[in-house]
């Protein structure tokens, strides 16, 4: 028995610079015997046109048709790549699975994930159409997009530009590195791995900026200078009327300010659960905390007495300055900790190596300033004093304190966190 089916998907859909002018599909499964079944041929042939008017048709076939458009759209790769994940729901035009499978009424929603071959690269991409087979096609154009794997024809006007930054940051790199001239193909490589984050920073940015409950100050949620410069380019001493949580910061130039006052600018922390692991090394009452293991709220006081942010680099500091107000901290603790810091904790609580220095650098001032213990102490009790007297009570010194944050500035430079550092 013979079956065969033929149809062809009128103009419909575009993803970057792609343009599909036509999806043609034939079917065929081919019955000899009662028990052997020739497994079904799929056809596809697919006819593109890219940003300058040409057209390309490009046609394969594979036992299904995501086989078949996998082999074909590499001819619009930069490199070979592969479905790493895929999901196929069947459901009518109201979202609930179809009753009918055949039904003209049933839409195809389909989900998928790609990887490179030939780099660590990966995208993803959705897409949900009447059609399965269009379905496909757009899902895995978008995870090509958004990888970065679009060869240049195919590349929206922003893609181009950010495969240029790309290629700049390359060349940055390569030429800070010393490094001699790379070769075609590791360029392309590194070119690729970048543009993918590049992509994912911007599709996060977009997609921030329409969720902004905010609009007139959707500035702030990217260009960092807003945080930094105040109106006149001068840097700012203090950042407190912000709702961006790595934005804030209260500095030390703040002497006169109620603690509670400056405490109560703090933006709300994510919503972000803490992790058993992470209760299980800070909090104070628990049998496995390390010495400076302080409840959250004094945590937060700590932050405001010390002038810090909230960014990585700010929190490794605050929890080394309070180990280090314990005076003698074991130095297979002080290891331990940076360890479990940079490698055990999960995202977002990790914190990176190159940034540990923060921390060993709030070790040793939290050993020649702040009184003994402090982590243990009740800081609460100072919250309406003015910042001065309650660094007095904590026997924090903000000279010495600033003699730490210039050499923190020269241990890790060019970070945000390091460059509103007082000093």
């Amino acid at each position: 028995m013979e079956q065969d089916r033929d149809r062809q998907v009128p103009v419909r859909g575009q993803v970057a610079g792609v343009e599909i002018l036509k999806l043609h599909v034939v079917d065929e499964s081919l019955s000899t015997e009662a028990d052997s079944v020739t497994p079904s041929t799929t056809t596809i042939e697919v006819e593109f046109r890219a940003l300058d008017r040409s057209c390309l048709v490009l046609s394969a076939s594979h036992e299904s048709s995501l086989e078949g458009l996998v082999s074909l759209l590499q001819a619009l790769s930069n490199a070979p790549f592969r479905i790493a994940w895929h999901e196929l729901q069947e459901s009518n035009k109201e979202g609930t699975p179809a009753a009918n499978p055949s039904s003209h009424r049933a839409e195809f929603l389909v989900q998928l994930g790609i990887e490179s071959l030939s780099t660590k690269l990966r995208g993803a991409g959705r897409s949900k159409h009447k059609d399965r087979a269009m379905a496909e096609c757009l899902a895995i154009l978008r995870a090509m997009h958004h990888a970065g794997l679009l060869s240049a024809p195919w590349r929206a006007n922003s893609q181009k530009v950010l495969r240029a930054t790309a290629s700049e940051i390359t060349d940055e790199i390569r030429e800070a590195w010393r490094l001699e001239a790379l070769s075609q193909r590791q360029k392309e490589e590194a070119e690729s791995i970048l543009l993918q984050h590049l992509n994912r920073t911007s599709s996060a940015a977009v997609v921030t900026a329409s969720n902004a409950p905010k609009q007139d100050r959707i500035l702030q949620l990217f260009d960092s200078s807003a945080w930094l410069y105040d109106r006149d380019g001068r840097l700012r001493n203090e950042c407190l009327d912000t709702d961006v949580w790595l934005a804030w910061y209260p500095g030390l130039d703040n002497p006169d300010a109620l603690l509670s006052d400056v405490l109560a600018t703090l933006p709300s922390t994510p919503d972000t659960k803490i992790p058993f692991i992470v209760k299980l090394f800070e909090n104070p009452t628990g049998w496995l905390r390390f010495r400076g293991a302080i409840h959250l709220a004094d945590h937060d006081i700590l932050h405001v007495l010390l002038g810090r942010g909230l960014q990585d680099q700010d929190e490794a500091f605050v929890l080394g300055f309070a180990m280090g107000t314990a005076k003698r901290v074991p130095w297979w603790q002080r290891k331990l900790f940076r360890y479990i810091l940079s490698r055990v904790y999960p995202e977002p609580f990790r914190i990176s190596r190159f940034l540990l220095a923060a921390f060993d650098l709030g070790v040793e001032a939290g050993m020649k300033t702040g009184t003994p213990d402090l982590y243990r102490d009740d800081l609460g009790r100072w919250l309406e004093l003015p910042l001065k007297d309650a660094r007095r009570e904590a026997g924090i010194d903000t000279d010495l304190l600033r003699s730490f944050y210039r050499r923190e500035q020269l241990a890790i430079p060019q970070t945000i966190a390091s460059v509103r550092l007082p000093n």
